[in-house]
């Protein structure tokens, strides 16, 4: 892993060439599951350190999931609500701007600090 860009793990049902070019600009490096199923988005989970989630819900994230998940540190959902994330009470905002009533949300896991210290 490339000290210098986070690892992605995107799971919108688009091409993974697609998805790579909608974050060329971004340090980041993107995955996508070998597999649109829940143990591939497990497995895939183990390096993740952002995921953004599948609008169409499809694939969810679990508790368990994000709990096994020890680099992540950020969950972005692309949809209006988080219906597809199973997560007790994390810290969540929407983003500011254009959008508004909830439109585009945010979802932030509980160890955002632990993850940016074991990338150093």
């Amino acid at each position: 892993m490339d000290a210098d860009r986070w690892s992605l793990l995107a799971l919108p049902p688009l091409d993974a060439s697609l998805l790579e070019a909608l974050f060329a600009d971004m340090p980041v490096t993107v995955n996508v599951p070998a597999e649109r199923t829940p143990d591939a988005v497990t497995s895939a989970l183990a390096e993740a350190e952002i995921v953004v989630g599948d609008w169409s819900g499809a694939l969810t994230l679990s508790a368990a999931q994000v709990a096994a998940a020890k680099r992540l540190a950020f969950v972005q959902q692309p949809s209006v609500g988080v219906d597809s994330l199973d997560v007790d009470d994390p810290p969540f905002g929407r983003a500011a701007g254009g959008m508004t009533g909830g439109a585009v949300r945010r979802r932030q896991c509980r160890r955002p600090i632990e993850a940016e210290q074991k990338r150093d």
